[in-house]
C-alpha cells in the first residue's frame, strides 16, 4: 500500500477491510452509517481502514457508492487513516 498508494499503515493498528464488487447488495457503505460512532471508536481503540473494488462498468449505482464511500474516508482522514486501493482486481 505504500509503495503503490502512497499511505503509510501503522502495522500495530488494526485494519477493517472491504475488497468486493461494488455493488447495492453487498451494502458497501454500512461502515459508514454512523461517522460519529467510528470517530469515537478510534478514539479509543485506533484503526485504519482498507476498501478496494470496482463497480460493474454499467452499475451507475455501484459508480455512485464509490464516489460516496471516498467522501466518507476523506471525512474521517485526520482521525482515521485510511486507503481506497484502485484497480483492485482478483
Amino acid at each position: 500500500i505504500r509503495e503503490s498508494m502512497g499511505v503509510e499503515l501503522n502495522i500495530d493498528q488494526p485494519i477493517l477491510g472491504f475488497a468486493r464488487r461494488i455493488t447495492s447488495y453487498k451494502r458497501p457503505e454500512l461502515l459508514f452509517s454512523d461517522v460519529e460512532c467510528l470517530r469515537a471508536i478510534a478514539r479509543r481503540t485506533p484503526f485504519q481502514i482498507i476498501f478496494a473494488g470496482k463497480a460493474h462498468p454499467q452499475d451507475l449505482e455501484g459508480k455512485e457508492h464509490i464516489t460516496r464511500i471516498h467522501a466518507a474516508l476523506r471525512a474521517l482522514a485526520p482521525e482515521i487513516k485510511s486507503v481506497y486501493l484502485t484497480n483492485y482486481n482478483m
